[in-house]
Order: C-alpha cells, then sequence, then structure tokens
C-alpha cells in the first residue's frame, strides 16, 4: 500500500504473513480496510526491527485512514 490515496482493500483473507499483513504508512491516506481476515501473521527470528519481530495484522500511522 506505498503511497497510495483513497485506496480500498476490502474482502481479503491473508494467511501465513511474515511480518505486518498490512502496513499503512504516513503516506497513505484516505484508505479503508474492512471485511478482510488475517490468520497466522508471525515474526521473523533474527531481524532486530519491531515490525518484524512483533508484527501487527494491520499497523498504521495515519489517522486519516478507516479501518
Amino acid at each position: 500500500m506505498h503511497r497510495t490515496w483513497g485506496l480500498r482493500v476490502e474482502s481479503n483473507i491473508f494467511y501465513k504473513i511474515i511480518g505486518h499483513a498490512l502496513l499503512v504508512d504516513w503516506w497513505e491516506q484516505g484508505s479503508t480496510i474492512r471485511n478482510n481476515v488475517i490468520i497466522s501473521v508471525s515474526g521473523a527470528e533474527g531481524l532486530s526491527s519491531p515490525e518484524m519481530l512483533a508484527p501487527a495484522g494491520v499497523y498504521t500511522f495515519s489517522p486519516t485512514n478507516v479501518i
């Protein structure tokens, strides 16, 4: 979802994801994320970034997105 505006992510299944399933950075604004299923999100050993050690299903920085 890098550098998108007004993107809609709907009705998807995310399965066995390493790291965040959906990472919404400051650049992405006005996006809508709904009706998605996220199963089995895991971290990757040996990496030091927080995103890889303790990932989230949906991780967002911008308050302009609807989740």
